[in-house]
């Protein structure tokens, strides 16, 4: 491992640890949501889908942090179609009130990409370019380490450039769309993610959610796609 890569281990190490002993005493606000969705049919295919979602974020006086879970696990007629495992972690230092740096790190287990796993961690400065009462758009760039495995046992090791974006738009007093964008540039390959979701409250803290996920690689293992897409529609329960 290379001196780089240490190094931002160590600035991602270095705003996870001095986060609790800076924030015991502020005051601060959590915000969480869960998702489910869930779909079983029996006749000449037997089907089951389960789609799982969580997200918890604490905004603190001089710290957030967002922590996510995403589970999916697809079978027909007993075979296994879809299995996988996403979670991230992601600290943000306040600088101001729309800029911060942060440490971030991600680990992404799906049993049908053509790795075992992946694994990132990007030190970066987050910026908020504008927000009002219907619009809201955020922005970060990074820096990092990617390592993925291979079945085989053999692993690769990258330095990757982050970039993302986040747009919030109020559709109506109820309705509300949102698009993520990512992308990890590394020196074997490029991943970037697209997340486009509609909800729409049909209780005080219930929605109902349609979503489209989308992930390309442009190095996919032998025998892979190189784009993965999920449609899911779900009930999402916020608290």
């Amino acid at each position: 491992m290379n001196r780089f890569v240490m190094c931002v281990i160590a600035l991602f190490a270095l705003l996870v640890l001095t986060h609790p002993a800076s924030a015991v005493s502020e005051d601060s606000i959590w915000s969480s949501e869960v998702e489910v969705g869930a779909f079983y049919s029996t006749g000449n295919t037997d089907e089951t889908n389960i789609k799982l979602r969580g997200e918890a974020v604490r905004d603190g006086e001089n710290y957030v942090g967002t922590y996510k879970l995403d589970l999916l696990n697809n079978s027909t007629d007993g075979t296994k179609t879809a299995q996988k495992t996403y979670g991230v972690f992601q600290l943000d230092r306040k600088l101001s009130n729309v800029s911060s740096i942060f440490g971030r790190g991600a680990y992404e287990d799906d049993k049908f990409s053509g790795f075992d796993y992946q694994i990132d961690f990007t030190v970066g400065y987050s910026r908020e370019f504008f927000s009002t009462d219907i619009h809201q758009l955020k922005g970060s760039a990074g820096i990092g380490y990617r390592q993925s495995e291979l079945p085989a046992g053999l692993t690769e090791d990258e330095v990757i450039l982050r970039l993302a974006t986040d747009y919030v738009g109020q559709v109506s007093d109820s309705a509300t769309f949102k698009q993520g964008l990512s992308t990890q540039i590394g020196d074997f390959a490029t991943i970037s993610r697209s997340e486009t979701s509609l909800s729409a409250d049909v209780l005080d803290n219930v929605a109902l959610k349609v979503a489209l996920y989308i992930r390309n690689t442009s190095e996919a293992p032998i025998g892979r796609d190189k784009t993965d897409t999920e449609t899911a529609l779900t009930l999402l329960y916020k608290f």
